[in-house]
């Protein structure tokens, strides 16, 4: 199972990413999402796997089934 978090560079998307990761969750199972790349490198550096994910651009969520916004 993967668990996709949208928004990390900013500091509730940071939040949610740790908050997972604090629950003995493996990285590899985690996807860390923003449109900068640079901006989560720290996640990648921890093992997560990071993914562009752009509200304004359907094309990098088109892989994915079901979206829910909280």
């Amino acid at each position: 199972m993967s668990i996709v978090i949208t928004v990390t560079s900013g500091h509730l998307g940071r939040a949610a990413v740790e908050a997972v990761l604090d629950r003995s969750t493996d990285p590899a199972e985690v996807i860390a999402g923003a449109r900068d790349l640079a901006k989560i490198i720290d996640h990648a550096a921890r093992g997560v796997h990071t993914a562009v994910i752009d509200y304004d651009d359907p094309t990098t969520i088109t892989p994915v089934n079901m979206f829910v916004l909280v």
